[in-house]
């Protein structure tokens, strides 16, 4: 289906566990590939859904010795703490040997803004010195966010890739732009649970009335795995 004139792709999948292996297959394959030459990324968010995908991807490794991994947003907690999506992504990046200055993430002991505008460098460079970026695996919250891009402030100008988002649920947050997900190949929105099939159906029939669907408008591919039945019903 087309959304704001970009292609969605909805694969609505028997289960959640159907949806963790096609999910935790997908993410494996592009940080395995053989065929890889030079550098790439692959995008990877926190939450609830994702959880269980790394868990199985970390699994099927070891990664190519050219996979970076990009944390598309950082809860500004203490370096360590367990509720950082640093904590979360760091043992399937162990478990594929990615080595830790492959890992391109927020630095958490930083201010926001300065945070924001080193990651941003970080970011540019990596694409500068003729990175890609293949995959990206986004979360969608009820509220319609993603990353941490929580409301149209929140969408910086065009030439920034990183940017602090301001405090959302307990923490002031940094996140990806959607000029850095304009770079991705291919976006991958995981959506589980039924608190979600609102936020989902904005997101394929009203794009532009939440923070996900401005954030992915034009782009060339995006996909997205749920368990939920009837999305693309219109009611």
């Amino acid at each position: 289906m087309t959304c704001a004139r970009t292609m969605v792709q909805v694969l609505e999948f028997p289960s959640p566990e159907a949806l963790t292996d096609r999910a935790a297959r997908l993410l494996a394959d592009t940080l395995t590939d053989p065929a890889a030459d030079r550098p790439f990324a692959v995008g990877l968010s926190g939450g609830r859904s994702p959880r269980e995908v790394y868990a199985r991807a970390a699994a099927l490794g070891p990664a190519s010795a050219f996979a970076h991994v990009v944390l598309c947003d950082e809860r500004m907690a203490p370096p360590g703490s367990p509720d950082t999506n640093l904590h979360l992504v760091r043992p399937l990046a162990e478990a594929l040997r990615i080595p830790s200055d492959r890992v391109l993430a927020p630095d958490t002991r930083s201010a926001p803004e300065a945070a924001a505008n080193t990651y941003h460098s970080a970011l540019a460079g990596f694409l500068e010195s003729g990175g890609s970026i293949p995959l990206a695996l986004l979360g969608l919250g009820t509220d319609g966010h993603t990353c941490s891009l929580f409301s149209p402030t929140d969408l910086p100008p065009a030439d920034r890739l990183a940017a602090a988002t301001g405090h959302h649920a307990g923490f002031d947050r940094v996140s990806v732009t959607p000029a850095w997900l304009a770079r991705v190949r291919h976006l991958v929105f995981l959506v589980r649970g039924e608190d979600k099939r609102e936020a989902l159906r904005a997101l394929l029939f009203q794009p532009r009335t939440i923070p996900a669907g401005v954030a992915m408008e034009g782009h060339a591919r995006v996909s997205v795995y749920t368990e939920l039945r009837g999305v693309l019903r219109r009611t």
